[in-house]
């Protein structure tokens, strides 16, 4: 009887002390996590990946322009992002590839959508011309 409860009792030690470091491992890596899922979702959107009439579709697509509703990309922001998996309205891209830069560019100023790229700040925004208030 004393060896299974002592069993247990290592068992239970063991599953505490792996979980430390996991929670542990976790901390230290965050900003390293959170990047990573911020690079991978970004090329998801990447206009390569997109076609013409996706972009036309994209373009009527109901967005928020209130900029002052923008958070900082928290570690906690990327996740509720990756947990909501929105499909967001990617309008265009900017890529420079001699820097490695392949930016997707999304309508509206949603908080989603600029973890992962660029925002519109009008509604009224076309690529390639400057906005006029």
């Amino acid at each position: 009887m004393r060896k299974k409860k002592s069993r247990l009792s290592n068992w239970l030690s063991n599953l505490f002390l792996l979980l430390l470091l996991l929670i542990g491992l976790a901390l230290i890596f965050n900003n390293q996590i959170k990047n990573y899922f911020i690079k991978q979702t970004g090329e998801a959107y990447a206009v390569g990946t997109i076609d013409r009439s996706d972009l036309e579709k994209n373009m009527e697509a109901e967005a928020t322009f209130d900029f002052d509703a923008v958070e900082p990309a928290s570690s906690e922001a990327v996740l509720r992002a990756q947990l909501s998996n929105k499909a967001l309205p990617v309008i265009g891209g900017v890529a420079v590839p001699s820097v490695g830069i392949n930016l997707p560019i999304f309508k509206g100023l949603a908080n989603e959508a600029l973890l992962y790229g660029a925002g519109t700040l009008s509604p009224t925004q076309k690529m390639g011309k400057a906005i006029t208030r």
